[in-house]
């Protein structure tokens, strides 16, 4: 089970988003009406005014599942899974909304939920992205979900803003990291790609500490892209792959000194 968590100012707009679907279907409503989008908004904005100062209330989860775990999941068990994914998340005393969507084909779910509580308090956001992985992963194992390994898994569709850029980078770089003979090449390779090659040096030396990429004004380490990504993992793979030649050779990429 995987999910993204995000943030918003309006719940007229996110209700239509996830209900006005021919395939969505109301699981479970939280105190508010499931007569119509217009009677749920109203209860979102009804509690809503009891915390004005809050720019962004409406907080908004998608829960999905491997096609793996399908026959494991009724929409009573989606449920549960995802009160209880509310709970380690500390998102409780509010009001929220749990959605089914069936136009893919993995389960998934779209939880609708009042970032002003029960008493008018705000449900902080902070470190919520880091506890969401936690928090996902722990359910998973839990149930015996399908746990995904690698990158490969991700629904690349569906990312947005800096991820969706990082899952660029990756699926750019590992396979010409892979066939490149130098660093020269490499860079080559991934300029026509509109990926540029920065080095970071170890001050006042030439010793190469570390190598991070940019696209579309996002600079990312490549350990940050992933594991696999580090300076010292490309060359070292390069070299069990049989690419000797391997070098760092004169980059026409920016230096980072300390």
């Amino acid at each position: 089970m995987i999910g993204k968590v995000g943030i918003g100012s309006s719940f007229s707009g996110v209700l239509r988003y996830v209900l006005q679907r021919p395939e969505a279907s109301i699981l479970y409503a939280e105190g508010v009406r499931e007569i119509s989008i217009q009677s749920a908004a109203d209860d979102f904005n009804m509690q809503r005014k009891m915390n004005p100062e809050l720019g962004k209330p409406v907080g908004h989860i998608v829960l999905s599942w491997s096609a793996n775990d399908k026959a494991k999941l009724s929409p009573e068990k989606m449920v549960a899974c995802a009160k209880e994914y509310l709970h380690k998340m500390k998102i409780s005393d509010t009001q929220y909304l749990i959605t089914e969507h069936r136009d893919k084909s993995h389960p998934h779910v779209h939880i609708i939920y009042n970032r002003v509580n029960n008493q008018g308090k705000t449900i902080s956001d902070r470190f919520q992205k880091k506890q969401n992985c936690k928090v996902c992963k722990d359910i998973t194992q839990k149930y015996g979900y399908h746990l995904g390994k690698g990158k490969s898994l991700v629904n690349r569709q569906q990312l947005t803003g800096a991820d969706k850029i990082k899952y660029e980078l990756y699926d750019a770089i590992t396979p010409a990291s892979r066939t490149a003979q130098s660093w020269a090449e490499l860079e080559a390779t991934l300029k026509k790609q509109g990926i540029w090659t920065i080095f970071k040096y170890k001050s006042g030396t030439n010793q190469v500490q570390g190598v991070s990429f940019i696209k579309d004004g996002i600079t990312l380490k490549g350990s940050k892209i992933d594991r696999s990504l580090s300076f010292a993992r490309i060359r070292k793979r390069s070299t069990k792959t049989g690419s000797n030649s391997f070098k760092l050779i004169h980059t026409t990429g920016q230096c980072m000194s300390q």
